[in-house]
Protein backbone atom coordinates (compact mmCIF):
# COMPACT_ATOMS: atom_id res chain seq x y z
CA UNK A 1 0.00 0.00 0.00
CA UNK A 2 1.63 3.41 -0.83
CA UNK A 3 -1.42 5.63 -0.45
CA UNK A 4 -3.37 6.95 2.38
CA UNK A 5 -6.92 8.81 2.60
CA UNK A 6 -7.94 10.40 5.47
CA UNK A 7 -8.72 13.37 7.73
CA UNK A 8 -6.50 16.15 7.95
CA UNK A 9 -6.91 15.71 12.00
CA UNK A 10 -6.88 11.76 12.00
CA UNK A 11 -3.42 11.96 9.47
CA UNK A 12 -1.43 14.25 11.31
CA UNK A 13 -1.88 12.17 14.71
CA UNK A 14 -1.34 8.82 12.96
CA UNK A 15 2.14 10.52 11.51
CA UNK A 16 3.18 12.32 14.78
CA UNK A 17 2.28 9.20 16.84
CA UNK A 18 3.81 6.41 14.39
CA UNK A 19 6.51 8.46 12.50
CA UNK A 20 9.32 6.60 13.34
CA UNK A 21 7.23 3.51 12.38
CA UNK A 22 6.27 4.86 8.91
CA UNK A 23 9.81 6.76 8.32
CA UNK A 24 10.95 3.17 8.52
CA UNK A 25 8.77 1.74 6.09
CA UNK A 26 8.69 4.45 4.00
CA UNK A 27 6.38 3.16 1.96
CA UNK A 28 3.13 5.56 2.05
CA UNK A 29 4.20 7.73 -1.21
CA UNK A 30 0.72 9.55 -1.63
CA UNK A 31 -1.85 11.44 0.90
CA UNK A 32 -5.15 12.50 0.02
CA UNK A 33 -6.97 14.40 2.59
CA UNK A 34 -10.69 15.80 2.87
CA UNK A 35 -11.36 19.67 2.68
CA UNK A 36 -9.39 21.69 4.23
CA UNK A 37 -5.67 22.90 4.20
CA UNK A 38 -2.56 21.41 6.11
CA UNK A 39 -0.23 23.42 8.53
CA UNK A 40 3.53 23.35 7.12
CA UNK A 41 4.48 21.30 10.49
CA UNK A 42 1.87 18.83 9.43
CA UNK A 43 3.11 18.50 5.92
CA UNK A 44 7.00 18.67 6.57
CA UNK A 45 6.20 15.70 8.97
CA UNK A 46 4.52 13.49 6.14
CA UNK A 47 7.34 14.51 3.60
CA UNK A 48 9.78 13.24 6.26
CA UNK A 49 7.94 10.07 6.49
CA UNK A 50 8.57 9.33 2.20
CA UNK A 51 5.39 11.30 1.62
CA UNK A 52 5.92 12.80 -1.94
CA UNK A 53 2.46 14.01 -2.85
CA UNK A 54 -0.41 15.67 -0.53
CA UNK A 55 -3.81 16.90 -2.18
CA UNK A 56 -6.71 17.84 -0.80
CA UNK A 57 -9.15 15.46 -2.76
CA UNK A 58 -13.09 16.33 -1.84
CA UNK A 59 -13.94 18.57 0.47
CA UNK A 60 -17.82 18.46 2.37
CA UNK A 61 -19.56 18.61 5.61
CA UNK A 62 -21.78 16.29 7.88
CA UNK A 63 -24.69 18.26 7.16
CA UNK A 64 -24.54 19.47 3.07
CA UNK A 65 -22.75 16.41 2.25
CA UNK A 66 -19.74 16.44 -0.25
CA UNK A 67 -19.85 19.60 -1.91
CA UNK A 68 -16.89 19.80 -4.43
CA UNK A 69 -13.86 17.28 -5.50
CA UNK A 70 -10.30 17.91 -6.81
CA UNK A 71 -8.92 17.01 -10.26
CA UNK A 72 -5.21 16.39 -11.67
CA UNK A 73 -5.28 19.68 -13.18
CA UNK A 74 -5.95 22.10 -9.89
CA UNK A 75 -4.17 23.00 -7.26
CA UNK A 76 -4.33 21.91 -3.95
CA UNK A 77 -7.38 23.58 -2.24
CA UNK A 78 -9.52 24.25 -5.56
CA UNK A 79 -12.15 22.17 -6.25
CA UNK A 80 -14.92 21.24 -8.54
CA UNK A 81 -18.55 22.05 -7.69
CA UNK A 82 -20.65 18.73 -7.49
CA UNK A 83 -23.31 20.55 -9.42
CA UNK A 84 -25.52 17.26 -9.67
CA UNK A 85 -26.44 17.76 -5.95
CA UNK A 86 -25.17 21.17 -4.74
CA UNK A 87 -25.44 24.78 -5.61
CA UNK A 88 -22.65 27.05 -4.08
CA UNK A 89 -22.94 30.17 -4.03
CA UNK A 90 -19.88 32.82 -2.74
CA UNK A 91 -21.62 35.99 -1.42
CA UNK A 92 -20.00 38.98 0.38
CA UNK A 93 -18.80 38.68 4.24
CA UNK A 94 -21.25 41.18 5.82
CA UNK A 95 -23.98 42.00 2.55
CA UNK A 96 -25.62 38.83 1.15
CA UNK A 97 -25.02 39.49 -2.29
CA UNK A 98 -22.96 37.14 -4.86
CA UNK A 99 -19.12 38.48 -5.70
CA UNK A 100 -17.41 38.48 -8.86
CA UNK A 101 -14.94 35.39 -9.76
CA UNK A 102 -11.81 36.27 -7.83
CA UNK A 103 -13.28 37.92 -4.66
CA UNK A 104 -13.25 35.85 -1.63
CA UNK A 105 -16.30 35.96 0.47
CA UNK A 106 -18.49 33.17 2.33
CA UNK A 107 -19.60 30.18 1.01
CA UNK A 108 -22.91 29.17 1.11
CA UNK A 109 -24.38 25.46 -0.18
CA UNK A 110 -28.40 24.03 -0.98
CA UNK A 111 -28.05 20.93 -1.03
CA UNK A 112 -30.28 19.56 -4.00
CA UNK A 113 -30.75 15.73 -2.69
CA UNK A 114 -30.45 15.91 0.60
CA UNK A 115 -33.11 13.72 2.21
CA UNK A 116 -32.47 13.43 6.09
CA UNK A 117 -32.45 17.48 6.22
CA UNK A 118 -33.16 20.86 4.20
CA UNK A 119 -29.88 22.34 3.57
CA UNK A 120 -30.67 25.87 2.08
CA UNK A 121 -28.05 28.29 1.68
CA UNK A 122 -26.41 26.73 4.73
CA UNK A 123 -23.35 29.03 5.63
CA UNK A 124 -20.54 26.74 6.37
CA UNK A 125 -18.35 29.28 7.66
CA UNK A 126 -15.73 28.82 5.13
CA UNK A 127 -14.66 31.38 3.07
CA UNK A 128 -13.72 30.53 -0.81
CA UNK A 129 -13.58 32.76 -4.23
CA UNK A 130 -14.17 31.26 -7.95
CA UNK A 131 -11.65 30.38 -10.01
CA UNK A 132 -12.38 31.97 -13.86
CA UNK A 133 -11.64 29.95 -17.34
CA UNK A 134 -12.00 26.35 -18.36
CA UNK A 135 -10.23 23.76 -16.55
CA UNK A 136 -7.56 21.98 -17.70
CA UNK A 137 -8.85 18.75 -17.10
CA UNK A 138 -11.25 19.02 -19.21
CA UNK A 139 -14.75 19.16 -16.80
CA UNK A 140 -16.91 22.40 -17.22
CA UNK A 141 -18.19 22.41 -13.51
CA UNK A 142 -17.90 25.60 -11.78
CA UNK A 143 -14.57 25.79 -9.59
CA UNK A 144 -13.17 27.65 -6.32
CA UNK A 145 -10.92 27.89 -3.96
CA UNK A 146 -10.56 26.96 -0.59
CA UNK A 147 -9.50 29.69 1.63
CA UNK A 148 -9.94 30.52 5.88
CA UNK A 149 -12.22 29.80 8.17
CA UNK A 150 -14.93 33.26 8.85
CA UNK A 151 -17.31 33.85 11.89
CA UNK A 152 -17.44 32.12 15.13
CA UNK A 153 -16.51 28.69 14.40
CA UNK A 154 -13.08 27.65 14.65
CA UNK A 155 -11.80 24.45 13.11
CA UNK A 156 -9.85 22.38 15.28
CA UNK A 157 -8.19 19.10 13.69
CA UNK A 158 -11.79 17.99 12.21
CA UNK A 159 -14.02 19.64 14.54
CA UNK A 160 -14.96 23.11 15.62
CA UNK A 161 -14.80 25.15 18.41
CA UNK A 162 -17.26 27.31 18.79
CA UNK A 163 -16.43 31.45 20.62
CA UNK A 164 -20.24 32.10 21.13
CA UNK A 165 -20.32 28.15 23.31
CA UNK A 166 -16.81 29.16 24.83
CA UNK A 167 -18.50 32.50 25.92
CA UNK A 168 -20.74 30.31 27.54
CA UNK A 169 -19.32 28.11 29.06
CA UNK A 170 -16.92 31.10 31.00
CA UNK A 171 -20.05 32.53 31.78
CA UNK A 172 -19.52 36.04 29.68
CA UNK A 173 -16.43 36.60 31.50
CA UNK A 174 -13.81 38.37 28.77
CA UNK A 175 -11.29 36.49 26.99
CA UNK A 176 -9.04 36.29 23.92
CA UNK A 177 -7.52 33.12 21.99
CA UNK A 178 -4.40 32.72 20.53
CA UNK A 179 -4.49 29.47 18.60
CA UNK A 180 -0.87 28.79 17.09
CA UNK A 181 0.84 25.03 15.83
CA UNK A 182 3.92 23.79 18.43
CA UNK A 183 6.94 22.58 16.83
CA UNK A 184 5.57 19.13 15.96
CA UNK A 185 2.64 20.87 14.38
CA UNK A 186 0.03 20.00 17.33
CA UNK A 187 -2.68 22.69 17.41
CA UNK A 188 -2.17 24.87 20.71
CA UNK A 189 -4.97 27.01 22.20
CA UNK A 190 -3.66 30.01 24.31
CA UNK A 191 -6.32 31.31 26.30
CA UNK A 192 -6.27 34.69 28.17
CA UNK A 193 -8.95 35.47 31.24
CA UNK A 194 -8.52 37.71 34.06
CA UNK A 195 -9.46 34.86 36.14
CA UNK A 196 -7.01 31.87 37.72
CA UNK A 197 -6.35 29.70 35.03
CA UNK A 198 -7.86 26.74 37.53
CA UNK A 199 -10.97 28.39 37.62
CA UNK A 200 -11.03 28.35 33.81
CA UNK A 201 -10.11 24.79 33.32
CA UNK A 202 -12.98 24.00 36.02
CA UNK A 203 -15.52 25.86 33.67
CA UNK A 204 -14.51 24.61 30.49
CA UNK A 205 -14.89 20.33 31.44
CA UNK A 206 -17.78 20.92 30.78
CA UNK A 207 -17.43 21.87 27.01
CA UNK A 208 -17.29 18.18 25.16
CA UNK A 209 -16.24 19.34 21.88
CA UNK A 210 -13.04 20.84 23.56
CA UNK A 211 -12.35 18.22 25.97
CA UNK A 212 -12.23 15.52 23.44
CA UNK A 213 -9.63 17.23 21.78
CA UNK A 214 -7.64 18.23 24.59
CA UNK A 215 -7.99 14.04 25.14
CA UNK A 216 -7.29 12.94 21.87
CA UNK A 217 -4.21 14.47 21.76
CA UNK A 218 -5.41 17.01 18.68
CA UNK A 219 -5.15 20.73 20.85
CA UNK A 220 -3.30 21.57 23.77
CA UNK A 221 -4.79 24.17 25.93
CA UNK A 222 -2.68 26.82 27.95
CA UNK A 223 -4.32 29.18 30.10
CA UNK A 224 -3.57 32.54 31.56
CA UNK A 225 -4.39 34.79 33.80
CA UNK A 226 -3.98 38.42 32.01
CA UNK A 227 -5.85 42.01 32.53
CA UNK A 228 -8.42 42.66 30.14
CA UNK A 229 -6.48 45.55 28.95
CA UNK A 230 -3.26 44.07 28.33
CA UNK A 231 -4.96 41.44 25.69
CA UNK A 232 -3.39 41.86 22.40
CA UNK A 233 -4.80 44.74 19.95
CA UNK A 234 -4.94 44.92 16.00
CA UNK A 235 -2.08 47.53 15.76
CA UNK A 236 -4.02 49.29 12.87
CA UNK A 237 -7.36 49.35 14.52
CA UNK A 238 -6.58 49.32 18.15
CA UNK A 239 -9.38 46.68 18.77
CA UNK A 240 -9.32 43.93 20.83
CA UNK A 241 -9.96 40.64 18.99
CA UNK A 242 -11.31 37.34 20.40
CA UNK A 243 -9.70 35.41 18.36
CA UNK A 244 -6.30 35.78 17.25
CA UNK A 245 -5.10 32.76 14.48
CA UNK A 246 -1.55 32.10 13.75
CA UNK A 247 -1.82 28.87 12.03
CA UNK A 248 -0.68 28.56 8.51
Amino acid sequence: MNVLVGMPGTVHRLFLNEQQRLRDYGGIEKVFLGGEHIGEPTRALLQDCGVTLVRSAIYGTVDAGPIGHACSAGADGVFHVMSAIQDVQIVDFERDEALAEGEPGRLLVTSRLREGQTVQRYDIGDSARWISGPCACGLSSPRFELLQRHGKLVRIGTDFISLTELAQYLQQTPFQLILERGPDGRECMRLFSDQEPAQVHRKLRDYPTLNTLIQTGLLTLQVERCAVERFRRNRHSGKTPVLIDTRD
